[in-house]
């Protein structure tokens, strides 16, 4: 396995995993029985908003981490770390 990272290279590895990530949470809903959004889907538009609205990243930050006591407990919040 190191003999394979090395070939295709650390900084190629973590593209393809990153892709396989996005990829995955393209098809999961966000929630059970969610017909329209997707975990990306909510990911991007989450985004747009802090992107439209100037948000720095400690507001968003902190936005992120009040939504989980927003939503009702069925739903699993799980934290999103974007590098």
């Amino acid at each position: 396995m190191k003999d394979m990272l090395q070939d295709i290279g650390e900084k190629n590895f973590r593209r393809t995993h990153m892709y396989d990530s996005l990829k995955d949470d393209s098809k999961k809903a966000l929630y059970p029985n969610s017909m329209s959004l997707t975990r990306l889907s909510t990911l991007l538009r989450l985004f747009n908003i802090k992107a439209r609205n100037g948000w720095i990243d400690k507001n968003f930050t902190e936005f992120l981490e009040l939504l989980p006591q927003m939503l009702p407990k069925v739903i699993h919040c799980q934290p999103v770390i974007i590098r």
